[in-house]
């Protein structure tokens, strides 16, 4: 889930990697109004972000057997498109800046459950799970930042895998106002 802070947003979701072609992990704001996801290189892009003030669930799947790489907006595919290739970078993962990013390439805004998965969700699935907080062993679930600490500089991962995350520039926390449900979600 994410939030501008501005009415021309910007900054980085998420990084990894570097700055070699298919090497590196960048999914954020290009502009003013579109959001990439991308590779370095092997990108898909979303434009027409005219209300990025507002809560919006965001998933960004890729799928390394087809290379079909995909933007679901509020559970609908608004971008997609057939990657040259896979992946390859490696590295810590930045939630919130791209890799190696300074303070100038941070996300300006408010974001809450991210998850990460080893497998591509389909749309059904990201449709079904949008509105449910997740109890954290559910299969293929990398990581799970809730971002929903009240102190601190650590966000915590709630798989139990270990993957904790710390805060950087002294992110301001909030109180949720998502409409998110209790419980398991369906898998």
């Amino acid at each position: 889930w994410f939030k501008s802070s501005s009415s021309t947003p910007s900054g980085w979701f998420f990084g990894q990697g570097t700055a070699n072609t298919n090497q590196g992990l960048h999914i954020g704001y290009i502009g003013s109004t579109s959001i990439r996801f991308g590779m370095w290189a092997d990108d898909v892009d979303f434009s027409s972000m005219s209300d990025a003030e507002n809560w919006h669930h965001f998933a960004f799947t890729f799928n390394s057997s087809t290379k079909f790489q995909a933007i679901y907006r509020d559970g609908v595919l608004v971008a997609s498109r057939t990657a040259s290739n896979n992946f390859t970078g490696s590295g810590t993962l930045s939630i919130g800046n791209i890799f190696g990013g300074g303070t100038t390439s941070c996300f300006a805004g408010t974001m809450e459950e991210v998850r990460l998965w080893n497998t591509a969700r389909t749309a059904v699935q990201i449709r079904e799970n949008m509105h449910l907080s997740l109890a954290g062993n559910e299969s293929g679930l990398l990581g799970y930042w809730r971002l929903d600490e009240t102190s601190g500089t650590i966000a915590g991962d709630g798989t139990g895998n270990g993957y904790h995350a710390t805060l950087q520039n002294s992110p301001t926390r909030v109180t949720s106002v998502l409409p998110l449900g209790a419980g398991e979600s369906s898998h």
